[in-house]
């Protein structure tokens, strides 16, 4: 988190490796509920708050969505789900125009 807050990695270095990371942390999805581990799914949150604020919109979309299915298929992990959901949005500097460019080309 320190480096992606300094700016010492490129964007697509935040999506592309450190997001799958987080999003592993969080949904950890070949762990049992015994085998849960509740310590890396904080360290994944904090680290994907730190990740939103840093990602373009649509990967902020997509890692919603990504979420949200998640959360029909494993609802034993609502919580962890929910709570991430919540950072991804509280966190995310929202860009209004690339927002609209990307609603725009959507509709097309």
């Amino acid at each position: 988190t320190k480096a992606a807050k300094s700016g010492q990695l490129q964007r697509s270095t935040l999506t592309h490796f450190c997001l799958p990371l987080c999003m592993h942390a969080i949904l950890q999805r070949s762990a049992r509920k015994e085998t849960y581990d509740s310590s890396l799914c904080e360290v994944g949150l904090t680290c994907l708050s730190e990740l939103a604020a840093r990602v373009s919109w649509t990967t902020a979309l997509s890692t919603v969505r990504t979420l949200a299915n998640a959360l029909k298929k494993t609802s034993e992990r609502e919580k962890p789900i929910v709570r991430a959901i919540c950072k991804v949005l509280g966190s995310f500097d929202y860009h209004l125009p690339d927002a609209l460019a990307t609603f725009k080309g959507s509709k097309d």
